[in-house]
């Protein structure tokens, strides 16, 4: 045998040999995987959840779902799998013949577990007994769980629940809500029903707005009409005839608020002020003299409490604005509002363009408001300028007014008829007395509402308005009164009868006795 031939041989054995080894790594073989996502009939949270894929041969393979529920098994030998899905509560899944091939991933797709489930029924009506259609019932549970059902047109309910304990049960259907405590824990049993013997009553929450209003006359009635901003329910309320009191209100200052009740009230808290003087006179109508705008330390400035929308003269405003929400309550309740400003040495022509395009848009607003004693009050020994002197002014800022709105009015304030302007239609006059003594033939109540009368027939046929309250008249006049606002203001109103409209003012230095007064006779 030759070298060669030799050699030949040896190579095609080293060959064969090589592809025999080839062969053997081939049939080596790749783990496959399963995939798939798992989901919860109510979306609670997936913790506890547990996923095994169990083979023929008992080989078991665990997963666990990530926050969205994706799982997978890695590394699975080749075969036919029973997978099976578990929670506490739930109703436990099964998947069959799942099958596992070499190298690939086999997709389960999506399970969903069904929760372990009873039923709670009931009743919901409103709070007339009539029966609820539509309200949104829902059972809470003693871990914080919920479940909702709608009512028929009967206000019965059916919730499908867990099983587990109940305790609570919250209710709305538009403008009703109601939120109650059950007797005793409900137990929920697996297909069973748990009824609730008591028929919950949903209590009104109807959010009226004012959308038209013909106010009272001495002759004749009026009305405000009202809609409700979420369901559209409508109501009417019938006013009176006016009394002698066309308007009964408050003043409200932020140093007046902050002597009375320590701070600004909230929104229900200030209009609830006008309804409490509503109550004492009928016919009137809820009014509010707001101040604005104050006279600074230096007296010579004015300090708005809203941001300016251009620089004025020895005016500055404020970053925030202070009245709009109490303005849109007032809008809602139908009051009357005149904004009033303490100038110091700011043009009032301004002032008041300012003011009046500011709060155009609030149907409550009926006017402006100057109060005389902080008039360019330097050397005038705290009683102001004289308006009596200046009519060309008045007659501008009246003007201004008017241009943006044609029933707007201008009030000026003070307690000495000598600094205003003679009776003008378009204007309203304010008298701010305080400090009546008891004279020599008359008391201090007599001087007051003397003074007042004559107040009311030197401006007629223009309206007036009486702040009154003072402490300066506590001792002498109304701080014995049971109700002092209705019997100061009565007793006021009982001389002022020359035709002129007339407001009731209780200023807000001492706010909180008045009004205190008035919700004890309730």
């Amino acid at each position: 045998m030759s070298v060669k031939f030799m050699r030949l041989t040896r190579t095609l054995v080293l060959v064969l040999i090589s592809l025999l080894l080839l062969a053997s790594c081939n049939t080596e073989q790749t783990p496959g995987s399963l995939s798939g996502r798992v989901v919860l009939e109510d979306g609670a949270s997936l913790a506890g959840l547990s996923i095994t894929a169990t083979g023929e041969n008992g080989s078991t393979y665990k997963a666990l779902p990530d926050a969205k529920g994706n799982f997978s098994f890695e590394g699975m030998n080749a075969g036919t799998y029973t997978v099976m899905f578990s929670k506490p509560d739930y109703k436990s899944v099964t998947k069959d013949s799942v099958s596992v091939s070499n190298g690939k991933t086999a997709d389960i797709g999506t399970v969903q577990l069904n929760f372990v489930f009873g039923y709670v029924k009931g009743k919901i009506t409103d709070n007339e007994g009539n029966p609820l259609s539509g309200a949104t019932v829902t059972i809470i549970g003693t871990n914080i769980r919920k479940y909702s059902a709608t009512t028929d047109t009967s206000g019965n309910y059916s919730i499908k629940t867990k099983v587990g304990l109940y305790k609570e049960l919250d209710a709305h259907c538009n403008c009703w809500s109601g939120h109650f405590t059950l007797g005793s824990q409900l137990q929920v049993s697996e297909n069973k029903t748990a009824s609730i013997a008591t028929v919950y009553q949903l209590e009104l929450t109807h959010n009226f707005e004012m959308y038209e209003m013909k106010e009272p006359t001495k002759t004749a009635t009026g009305y405000r009409k009202y809609r409700c901003s979420t369901c559209g329910l409508e109501k009417t309320e019938e006013l009176a005839k006016a009394g002698s009191a066309k308007w009964a209100g408050v003043r409200v200052s932020p140093y007046g608020m902050l002597e009375s009740f320590g701070r600004y009230p909230d929104v229900d808290q200030m209009t609830s002020f006008a309804a409490n003087m509503e109550s004492c006179f009928e016919g009137s109508i809820g009014a509010y003299i707001l101040i604005v705008g104050t006279v600074d330390e230096d007296q010579w400035s004015c300090h708005l409490d809203f941001p300016l929308s251009k620089s004025i003269d020895k005016a500055y405003g404020s970053e925030e604005d202070n009245f709009e929400e109490y303005l849109t309550a007032f809008d809602k309740a139908g009051y009357s509002v005149w904004l009033q400003v303490e100038p110091g040495d700011a043009n009032l022509v301004e002032l008041a363009t300012e003011v009046m395009n500011r709060y155009k848009n609030h149907s409550c607003v009926k006017g402006f408001g100057i109060d005389v004693e902080w008039y360019k009050p330097a050397g005038t020994n705290g009683r102001g300028t004289k308006l009596s002197e200046e009519p060309a002014t008045v007659n501008a800022v009246l003007s201004a007014v008017r241009n943006i709105n044609s029933k707007y009015t201008v009030f000026v304030k003070h307690w000495d008829q000598r600094w205003l302007p003679e009776a003008k239609t378009g204007l309203v006059f304010v008298n701010d007395s305080q400090g009546f003594r008891t004279g020599k033939d008359s008391t201090a109540l007599e001087r007051m509402c003397d003074e007042f009368a004559d107040w009311a027939e030197t401006y007629a046929p223009c309206p007036v308005m009486f702040q009154i309250g003072y402490d300066a008249d506590k001792n002498r006049i109304w701080g014995s009164m049971e109700n002092p606002a209705k019997q100061l203001g009565d007793a006021i109103l009982e001389g002022c009868d020359f035709g002129n409209d007339v407001g009731i003012i209780w200023v807000d230095f001492t706010l909180k006795e008045a009004m205190d007064a008035i919700e004890a006779q309730e």
